[in-house]
């Protein structure tokens, strides 16, 4: 029987004690996927993203 991973949040999640031994395999190479899917497409676009203008620079007083 495989054994199952919990996350534990109580100790050590998202701190100085959250290290890559802790990470769940099953879910790293499930968002892998997920990020992939998003991100080929992307890349492989004819036109490029839009994009919100950028702000108008402050005139210095």
């Amino acid at each position: 029987m495989k054994k199952v991973w919990t996350i534990e949040y109580g100790r050590g999640y998202h701190t100085n004690m959250d290290t890559y031994e802790r990470l769940l395999m099953n879910d790293m190479k499930h968002n892998a996927v997920i990020v992939a899917a998003l991100v080929y497409p992307t890349a492989m676009r004819n036109n490029l993203l839009t994009r919100k203008p950028l702000p108008e620079p402050q005139k210095e007083r």
